[in-house]
């Protein structure tokens, strides 16, 4: 499917996008539809774009007619699972000089050229190929693998097995068109070998030889610390601390803040951080690190030594910004935001991912644990449902032996939190 795209849309467009401009959508398609619902584009130039998507799991044979037409005639149209192929109707041929159209073709036109008395039409098939071609007072003068019958005002082209064709027609004024058609793994390869030609024709310059021996090299010890990253550095609210949000949509922001209490600190927690995210504390670096718009701990390595600046830095990257709605991962999301959410210094780690009990699809957290639902890891698979949903609860004990006996109850606290997706939690209590 992701193949069948790229050679719609960047195969296929260049040849129309002359008359794209002033397209608008139709109501209906020109001719009725028969096997699927048929979506057509009206070409400003005259003729129809007609798409032919397939959102089921199995093949459909499509054919359109109308009290004038039908086709096609001598082959199938079949429509794979999950694609959308086009059908061209009564596109006129009068901006290349010839005076004539194409009827209807059930594979997609992919280049167009035309010399002073030539033209080139060449299509793109999967397994077979059909297309008429009206053109008065016009004669066959090569077949070249089509088959091919003469109808009123023209010739009908078909062929039904993958190989390379190219007929040639002959006006009565002496102009020609060359019809080809080739497999669309050929078209693909066709086009690469094309846009290569060109890359390499438009960039070949000489070499030269540049002189190193004069260059001079001096080391720089970084800081990210010091006070000159940041002598135009702006303070950020605790709710807006976003790029975006401080007026920085691409490249890179700096963010430092300053620590009062590092006793027992454990690491930090990066929470909604994205794109790619790097982080130093006291000169040290911690890491770099992709979140994709989720949470991320950053534990400090033991036997850090720290000077006592307590400042810690982090650096963003934005490397884009969704421009499609994925709910997977939090970044993904269309109006998702670059840099941070929040940052938390840990000082206490504590291991709560087992005995966990989960109610599915739930929308609000219940009053008590109902002991029917099923235990297992905090995160671990539970459903194939994308996305997942559900409330996760868990009770923590501090379980003592101090005037009580072995398993009496000195503390108990009960913690709920919501899963809105499998790698987005939400906590409550």
């Amino acid at each position: 499917m992701v193949c069948f795209f790229v050679v719609v849309f960047e195969v296929v467009v260049p040849v129309f996008a002359g008359v794209f401009a002033g397209s608008f959508m139709a109501v209906s398609p020109p001719v009725p539809v028969n096997g699927i619902k048929g979506e057509s584009l009206a070409l400003d130039g005259g003729g129809w774009l007609i798409g032919l998507p397939n959102i089921s799991d199995v093949s459909t044979n499509v054919t359109l007619s109308d009290e004038n037409t039908k086709f096609p005639i001598h082959t199938e149209l079949k429509i794979k699972p999950n694609t959308c192929p086009f059908v061209l109707v009564d596109y006129p041929l009068h901006s290349m000089g010839i005076n004539g159209q194409i009827k209807y073709s059930t594979v997609e036109l992919v280049s167009s050229k035309k010399t002073d008395d030539l033209v080139e039409l060449t299509f793109a098939f999967n397994d077979s190929a059909e297309l008429m071609v009206n053109w008065p007072n016009s004669s066959l003068v090569d077949a070249g693998g089509w088959h091919i019958e003469e109808v009123q005002a023209g010739f009908r082209l078909w062929l039904h097995s993958k190989v390379f064709v190219s007929a040639e027609i002959l006006g009565f004024n002496g102009k020609r068109v060359v019809i080809k058609a080739m497999n669309r793994e050929e078209v693909c390869n066709e086009e690469f070998k094309r846009q290569s030609n060109m890359l390499f024709e438009t960039n070949t310059v000489e070499s030269q030889q540049i002189d190193l021996t004069r260059t001079h090299w001096r080391s720089v010890k970084m800081d990210p610390s010091n006070e000159d990253w940041f002598t135009s550095a702006l303070s950020c609210k605790s709710d807006r601390l976003y790029l975006e949000q401080n007026n920085i949509y691409r490249g890179f922001g700096w963010y430092r803040s300053s620590i009062s209490n590092i006793k027992d600190l454990r690491g930090f927690l990066i929470r909604s951080g994205s794109d790619i995210l790097t982080i130093h504390f006291d000169n040290n670096y911690l890491g770099t690190f992709v979140p994709g718009g989720g949470d991320q701990f950053v534990a400090l390595p033991n036997g850090l030594k720290l000077s006592g600046k307590a400042d810690v830095v982090i650096r963003a990257e934005i490397w884009g910004h969704a421009n499609f709605d994925d709910h997977r991962l939090p970044s993904l999301r269309l109006n998702s935001l670059r840099g941070i959410g929040g940052l938390m210094a840990v000082q206490k780690v504590e291991q709560i991912s087992q005995n966990w009990f989960y109610q599915h699809r739930a929308q609000h957290p219940a009053d008590k644990i109902d002991p029917i639902w099923p235990m297992l890891l905090f995160g671990g698979w539970t459903y194939t449902d994308e996305p997942l949903q559900g409330i996760y609860y868990a009770l923590f004990f501090n379980l003592r032996n101090e005037k009580f006996q072995d398993l009496a109850l000195r503390q108990k606290m009960e913690k709920v939190l919501l899963l809105h997706t499998q790698r987005y939690v939400k906590y409550y209590g």
